[in-house]
């Protein structure tokens, strides 16, 4: 960086005036005319829209868990099944390590064309009931 740069910057960045010695400025700065009417919405308005949004969110979002029944789909690869009601998708399939389990891991899940149920795929071959979470949604 040159010198002359850095001389630039500097009288840039550190320059100042003091407040009187600024000419041309207004005596005062009142605020313009200026209503607050019906386009806002008060305090009591937006708590109340909010508590509405979550009670919404919080009633179409699902979670359940239970034993899963899973059978050895070769590959070193189990699949059980989880049905949810219709007009619902699912978010996530997941499962709590244990110990003993440690093998074991949720690989993913696909969708059962009408069915309304899915696959969950565990990467372990294992023909056993394991306990399960699952989130889904209500559309």
């Amino acid at each position: 960086m040159s010198a002359k740069y850095k001389t630039l910057n500097s009288a840039l960045t550190t320059h100042s005036h003091a407040w009187g010695n600024i000419t041309g400025k207004p005596s005062t700065f009142s605020p313009s005319a200026h209503t607050h009417d019906d386009r806002y919405f008060t305090e009591s308005e937006i708590n109340s829209k909010i508590t509405s949004i979550n009670n919404t969110i919080k009633a179409k979002i699902v979670s359940k868990s239970g034993n899963i029944s899973f059978k050895d789909g070769g590959n070193n690869e189990s699949y059980g099944y989880i049905t949810i009601p219709s007009g619902c998708e699912m978010l996530a399939v997941y499962m709590q390590e244990v110990s003993g389990n440690v093998k074991l891991r949720c690989k993913g899940f696909n969708k059962n064309a009408g069915t309304g149920g899915y696959t969950v795929w565990l990467d372990f071959a294992i023909n056993s009931n394991v306990f399960m979470h699952w989130i889904y949604a209500k559309l």
